[in-house]
């Protein structure tokens, strides 16, 4: 609809290969990352979401309000206290959504004919090229996973009662 929309009825906007080198013509890579770059960017709209609902639920608890009766400052509260409670969701959100992004990539590198894996996969797979369509699965595979190790180090961090003995 992006392309439909800014491309085509109202012309604002190339849709159609990418020549452009961020260093050569900057204007014309910025027009041509910017539907791209929109569609990447909606994703990371549920991440704020989820981080605002988690720290307005955080605020409710009684340590915070122990914390404030001591006197500490509201910065110091926010950061010390209720950020790193609030985060296990936003963790769990975000490595989630990681593989959504991976997922994404290949559509939209092949929607605005972007250079890329997800290109590069999606092309071996017309040409029927088996061996590089598995190392390039391979490739996105790995990344969710490493994705989803990182989510669970980063619980035992910001959580203390999930660490293993």
């Amino acid at each position: 609809m992006l392309i439909v929309v800014f491309a085509v009825w109202l012309g604002w906007l190339p849709y159609g290969g990418f020549n452009a080198n961020l260093f050569t013509t900057p204007l014309l890579w910025i027009q041509q990352m910017l539907l791209p770059t929109l569609c990447w960017a909606r994703t990371g709209s549920d991440l704020n979401a989820a981080n605002r609902a988690a720290l307005l639920e955080v605020f409710r608890e009684p340590y915070i309000l122990t914390a404030r009766a001591k006197g500490l400052q509201e910065a110091r509260v926010i950061w010390a206290h209720a950020m790193k409670n609030s985060l296990l969701p936003v963790v769990t959100i975000a490595s989630l959504q990681f593989g959504t992004l991976i997922g994404g990539t290949v559509v939209t590198e092949t929607v605005f004919t972007l250079p890329g894996l997800g290109k590069f996969v999606v092309d071996a797979v017309l040409r029927r090229d088996y061996l590089v369509v598995q190392m390039g699965l391979l490739v996105l595979t790995v990344a969710v996973m490493l994705s989803n190790f990182a989510a669970d180090v980063l619980y035992t961090y910001l959580d203390p009662r999930i660490r293993y003995d």
